[in-house]
């Protein structure tokens, strides 16, 4: 298990992430920003610039608005509301039901596959202060070398 600190400016498109392990080793740590990224820590397992690639644009996908052109509003099949943005690459993301504490995130290849899926749910413990977060969350990267991670939420601080 790890435990992840991410800070964000949204206006700006810039964050910072950090992954520890849970006796506060630092494996990763980076800075992201329109001006590029910045690697400050990085253990073995993080050697691959394909992973830290892949976690960036992770990061990315949660946190911070799609910078695709707003391409429609509407409702899903289930009644719910969904925004999809068209990327510049050709991909999709679809926001699903977005005012509610349980939204959804689509991500859809050029071609139509779906690549990532994001959902959210509230926590278990209704005393946590969440300003507007999800107390709960999976990502799931979908394919062949799909994967799973679930979080779920600590603390979240607004200055």
């Amino acid at each position: 298990a790890v435990i992840g600190v991410t800070t964000l400016n949204p206006a700006q498109r810039e964050f910072e992430s950090v992954l520890m392990t849970i006796e506060g080793l630092v494996i990763f740590h980076a800075k992201e920003s329109p001006e590029g990224r910045q690697i400050i820590r990085k253990v073995d397992a993080f050697d691959s610039e394909a992973l830290v690639d892949g976690l960036m644009r992770d990061i990315q996908l949660i946190f911070l608005m799609p910078d695709g052109n707003l391409e429609a509003v509407g409702s899903h099949n289930t009644a719910q509301s969904v925004c999809r943005f068209r990327m510049s690459d050709k991909s999709t993301i679809d926001i699903i039901n977005p005012a509610s504490p349980d939204w959804k995130i689509i991500q859809y290849s050029s071609s139509g596959a779906i690549t990532k899926s994001i959902t959210t749910s509230r926590s278990a413990s209704e005393d946590i202060v969440h300003h507007g977060f999800p107390g709960q969350m999976t990502l799931k990267g979908h394919g062949v070398m799909g994967y799973s991670i679930d979080m779920k939420l600590i603390q979240v601080n607004q200055d």
